[in-house]
């Protein structure tokens, strides 16, 4: 795929549009939306009037204009797919309230999350159903999602459990100081406009969960077959992290803290590496096979394995480029490596804009470019 130059560039300037909608700050009052039409508008005109005469083989003026309505229709879509709080949400009960926090009791489903946090406490995303507002004694229907830390408890709470919890619901804080981390925009990226501290909880039932029950009985059968030291389980669960991946485990703080000091966070991430070492072995077990068999081989052992670990950005690069190694190898054709990373970032990005601002998404594309890129010449 995307041998023509033109192609290409539709990608780029989509890509550049998605970027161009992330700028905030802009000076003497000027809104986001406007400064970014404007900042499309100036680069389109540069590259009309400018570009032709220096790549005369490139794009024609018409070309490089259409291109320019690529990237600002870019812009607008990216804004538009902005997670806004619906009009049921449960972070505007904290309209109704003088100060930032509230008690309340929710009914929900944990649709996210599990890990531990540096107190002690489980963070989840609990997917709200009713909630209930002392003194008043009924539930009230409600929507929206809240981040959600609760205590430990004699067993870890799971993904996908219906739980009836009391505690504060509080707004978010923004960062306080230039260039720190925006807790409150990260979370509104993931559609998040609320957070709660949970006190007590009690489990309501136990919902499908789709492959979460295999991925909990492998992490207990490394946990249980590896030896122990003096931090009990930690030999299982780090050796089940690098399987697959830190959001699919309960890592204890501490573990993250020693790897994040020594700069080797990555190394618990799952990313195009396990899924390369995965997709490659069972290809190359499967070529006593018919190719399409062995085809169909990967492609189901792809599937399982984002059933396992989640829908990560740098796990579905991964396995959208391993298909399309895998239609080349079905139609005996080379893959431009290149040219499938542009388009499979550009399809994610159709699907997800809101992965762009992503550092995840960012770095697994970045590196990946600059390996293929490198690769080569060292």
């Amino acid at each position: 795929p995307m041998r023509s130059p033109l192609t290409a560039l539709v990608c780029l300037s989509f890509i550049l549009g998605l970027l161009l909608s992330g700028l905030t700050g802009m000076p003497f009052g000027v809104p986001a939306w406007f400064g970014t039409t404007l900042i499309n508008i100036g680069l389109t005109a540069i590259a009309v009037i400018f570009l032709p005469k220096f790549w005369r083989r490139g794009p024609t003026r018409l070309q490089w204009l259409a291109l320019g309505l690529i990237a600002l229709l870019a812009s607008g879509y990216a804004l538009w797919r902005f997670p806004q709080p619906s009009a049921t949400d449960i972070s505007h009960l904290l309209n109704l309230s003088d100060s930032n926090s509230q008690t309340i009791v929710a009914i929900g489903t944990l649709s996210a999350g599990g890990r531990q946090n540096s107190q002690g406490k489980q963070q989840f995303w609990l997917t709200v159903d009713q909630v209930q507002r002392p003194p008043q004694q009924g539930f009230e229907p409600n929507t929206g999602t809240v981040y959600l830390t609760l205590p430990m408890g004699k067993t870890p709470w799971q993904r996908c459990q219906k739980i009836r919890v009391s505690g504060q619901l509080y707004r978010p804080m923004a960062a306080k100081n230039p260039g720190s981390f925006n807790f409150a925009d990260y979370l509104a990226k993931q559609g998040i406009f609320a957070g709660m501290s949970g006190k007590e909880a009690v489990l309501v039932e136990n919902q499908f969960c789709g492959l979460t029950p295999i991925r909990e009985r492998i992490v207990q059968t490394q946990i249980a077959w590896l030896p122990t030291d003096g931090k009990g389980q930690w030999p299982g669960l780090l050796l089940s992290s690098i399987v697959l991946g830190q959001k699919a485990v309960n890592l204890p703080a501490e573990l993250r803290n020693l790897f994040n000091q020594v700069g080797l966070s990555h190394f618990l991430a799952a990313s195009g590496y396990q899924v390369s070492l995965l997709v490659g072995t069972v290809l190359a077990f499967g070529q006593r096979f018919p190719k399409k068999l062995a085809i169909a081989l990967g492609l189901g052992t792809l599937l399982f394995y984002l059933g396992l670990t989640g829908l990560e950005p740098s796990v579905i690069r991964a396995s959208l480029m391993w298909v399309g190694v895998m239609l080349a190898l079905v139609s005996d054709r080379k893959i431009n490596t290149v040219g499938a990373l542009l388009l499979v970032a550009t399809v994610m990005l159709l699907v997800n804009p809101v992965w762009i601002w992503g550092l995840g998404f960012q770095l697994s594309f970045l590196a990946t470019f600059g390996i293929v890129v490198m690769a080569k010449p060292l």
